[in-house]
């Protein structure tokens, strides 16, 4: 998000602090949210994606969808970046319970080649696979950018 054509890219980290501040106040069960329970929490994402959203705009950003997903997948791991390979692979998404109930529908009709294509994470510094996989919504979120960015 922090290309040249990015008003973030100009603007010092310190002034996201509204942004940081509203992810730390999260309680724990955030950390739970993906993919498999889209159909039963929509609600819960897409109210994350909301508060998310009025972070950036306490800190004077206007957030589009893209950059509210980018930010929960990268710090939540939650939903898949709505990104434009994304969309080209996924095909038409808006930050929305509809799409994250389709999403859900999505996960639970392809559940075993999901959660067979999970990785392990690898520790930064020692390179060793940690015991965090990657989430659903990250590989969901791999598959759809990689069809979009073939077909483009």
């Amino acid at each position: 998000m922090l290309r040249g054509s990015s008003g973030l890219l100009w603007r010092s980290s310190a002034g996201l602090e509204p942004v940081v501040r509203q992810i730390a106040t999260e309680p724990a069960s955030i950390w739970d949210l993906d993919a498999h329970s889209y159909v039963d929490n929509v609600d819960e994402v897409y109210g994350l994606s909301g508060r998310v959203r009025e972070g950036f705009k306490d800190a004077g950003v206007r957030a589009s969808d893209t950059l509210v997903t980018k930010t929960m997948l990268g710090v939540f791991g939650c939903v898949p970046a709505f990104d434009r390979f994304f969309r080209m692979g996924f095909g038409p998404a808006t930050l929305s319970p509809k799409t994250f109930k389709k999403l859900g529908v999505l996960y639970r009709d392809n559940r075993h080649e999901i959660d067979a294509a999970r990785v392990f994470t690898l520790d930064f510094i020692t390179e060793d696979e940690t015991k965090r996989q990657y989430s659903r919504a990250k590989i969901i979120d791999l598959v759809f950018f990689q069809k979009g960015y073939s077909a483009s």
